[in-house]
C-alpha cells in the first residue's frame, strides 16, 4: 500500500467517523456545548470539525479550481437564507424586534449555511465521491439508532414495530420505531433515491447505495417524505424524456409555478377556502387546521404586511403566545415552512424568498448545464411538497445532502470546465 493510499484511508476514516457522529448527534444531550454564551448542539461542532478539515487540507494541498467552483456553488444554494437575513434585518429595526428573537433568527439562517459549508467541504475533500461517502456516513449513523434500539427493546420487537409501521402506512409507530423516525434522515434518503433513480444509476455500487437509502427511508417512513419522492421522481421523470430546449423551458416555468402555487396556498389558508377542501377531499391534517388557525393573528394576507422577522414563530409558540395546542397537548412547531416564511418574512420578502427558492438557484445550476438544472430542479420539488407539512428548511440533517447532490453531480466535469473558463487558476 503506497503512502497516498494510507493518506486517503486516514481521511476517508476521519470524515466517516466525524459525519455519522453528526447525523447521530441530534439523539444526544439537547443542551449541547455554551461557548462564549450561546450554545452549540453537538451535531454542528461535528460539522466545523468537517468544515476545518478541508480547510487544512486546502492549506497542504491548494485545490484551486475546485475551491472556486464549490464557492460559487455554496453562495448560490446559500441564496435563500442570506435573503432571510437581510430581509428580517430590516424587518428587526422597523418592528423593534426582541433581542432574544434576532438572535435565535440569525442562528436559524447560519445553522443551515454552515450546513451547506459541511457539503462542500466534504466534495472539496472527495470530489465526486463525496456524494456516497456522505451517503455511507447517513447509513452508519442510522445504524447507530437501530442497534441502540434493538438493545432497548429487543430485535423482535423492533421488527414487529417495523411491520405494523409498514401495515398502518406509517399511522401506527411504536417507541422504537418513533427513534428511527427521529433521526431526521428520512428526507436526506429520500433525496438520494431520486438522485440514483433519475442521475446515477449505471454500476453495482450505485445499485448497492440506492438498495441502502431505500432501506432506511422505508425504516424511518414519513407520509410527506414519499409524496415529495412520488412528484419530484414525476417531475423529473417529464424532464428526463423531453428535447433539452424543451427541458429549459418546463424548468422556468415550473420554478414560476411553484412561486404562484405558494401565494395561493398562503390566501387559502388565510381565507379560510384550504379548511373547506380538505374537508370535502376527506383528507386528515393531523390537527394542522388548528394550528393554522391559530396562528391567523400573528399576520394578514396583505402587500402592506411586512413581517415578523426570522425567529418570530419560534418565540411565540415557545411563550405561548402562539398557542397550537391539539387535544390539550403542545405542539413544538407550526409545521409549515410556506406559512412560517409568510408570518417571518412579510408579504414581499415572502414573494422574494420563493423566486430565490424555487426560480433564481435552479436557473443559476441551469447554467452551468441542462443536466445540473433538471437535477437541482427535481430537487427543489421535492423540498417544494415537505414545505407543506413539515419544518424541512431549517433541517441542518436535510440541508446537507441537499447540498452534496446539488453540487456533488459531475463535480470533476465542472472543475475542468472551471479551468478552461479562467485561465489564470
Amino acid at each position: 500500500m503506497t503512502w497516498e493510499n494510507i493518506k486517503k484511508g486516514t481521511l476517508f476514516t476521519i470524515y466517516i467517523i466525524l459525519a455519522a457522529l453528526m447525523y447521530n448527534a441530534l439523539s444526544w444531550d439537547p443542551s449541547g456545548v455554551t461557548i462564549g454564551g450561546f450554545t452549540f448542539m453537538y451535531m454542528y461542532l461535528l460539522g466545523m470539525g468537517i468544515i476545518g478539515i478541508a480547510f487544512l487540507a486546502f492549506l497542504v494541498d491548494p485545490q484551486v479550481p475546485r475551491v472556486w467552483l464549490l464557492t460559487k456553488y455554496s453562495l448560490w444554494i446559500c441564496m435563500p437564507f442570506f435573503l432571510n437575513l437581510f430581509i428580517s434585518l430590516i424587518v428587526w429595526i422597523v418592528v423593534g424586534s426582541d433581542p432574544n428573537v434576532i438572535i435565535r433568527g440569525t442562528f436559524f439562517s447560519v445553522y443551515q449555511i454552515l450546513a451547506i459549508m459541511v457539503a462542500a467541504s466534504t466534495l472539496y475533500l472527495f470530489g465526486d465521491k463525496g456524494i456516497k461517502y456522505n451517503l455511507i456516513a447517513l447509513v452508519l449513523a442510522s445504524c447507530i439508532t437501530m442497534v441502540s434500539s434493538m438493545l432497548e427493546g429487543g430485535v423482535a420487537e423492533f421488527f414487529s414495530e417495523f411491520g405494523t409501521l409498514i401495515v398502518s402506512g406509517a399511522m401506527e409507530t411504536g417507541p422504537l420505531m418513533g427513534n428511527m423516525e427521529m433521526t431526521g434522515h428520512t428526507y436526506a434518503f429520500g433525496m438520494y433515491i431520486l438522485y440514483f433513480l433519475l442521475f446515477n444509476k449505471n454500476s453495482k455500487r450505485d445499485i448497492l447505495a440506492l438498495a441502502a437509502a431505500a432501506l432506511f427511508f422505508v425504516m424511518e417512513f414519513k407520509r410527506s417524505a414519499l409524496l415529495a419522492l412520488i412528484v419530484a421522481l414525476m417531475a423529473g421523470l417529464v424532464l428526463r424524456v423531453v428535447r433539452d430546449g424543451v427541458r429549459k423551458v418546463l424548468i422556468n416555468l415550473g420554478g414560476l409555478l411553484l412561486v404562484i402555487v405558494g401565494f395561493v396556498y398562503i390566501w387559502m389558508i388565510k381565507s379560510g377556502i384550504y379548511d373547506v377542501l380538505m374537508d370535502l377531499l376527506g383528507i386528515d391534517t393531523s390537527g394542522r387546521s388548528v394550528m393554522y388557525a391559530n396562528a391567523a393573528p400573528f399576520y394578514s394576507f396583505s402587500p402592506f404586511f411586512l413581517g415578523q422577522g426570522l425567529g418570530y414563530v419560534t418565540k411565540m409558540i415557545q411563550t405561548g403566545e402562539m398557542y397550537l395546542g391539539i387535544l390539550g397537548s403542545l405542539i413544538g412547531d407550526i409545521h409549515n415552512d410556506f406559512l412560517r416564511q409568510f408570518i417571518e418574512q412579510g408579504f414581499w420578502g415572502y414573494l422574494l424568498w420563493l423566486l430565490a427558492m424555487f426560480v433564481a438557484r435552479v436557473r443559476l445550476f441551469l447554467s452551468r448545464s441542462t443536466t445540473l438544472g433538471v437535477l437541482a430542479f427535481t430537487i427543489s420539488v421535492f423540498l417544494y411538497i415537505t414545505f407543506f407539512s413539515e419544518n424541512m428548511y431549517f433541517l441542518f440533517y436535510g440541508n446537507i445532502p441537499m447540498a452534496v447532490l446539488m453540487m456533488g453531480h459531475h463535480l470533476e466535469e465542472q472543475v475542468e470546465k472551471e479551468r478552461e473558463l479562467n485561465t489564470w487558476m
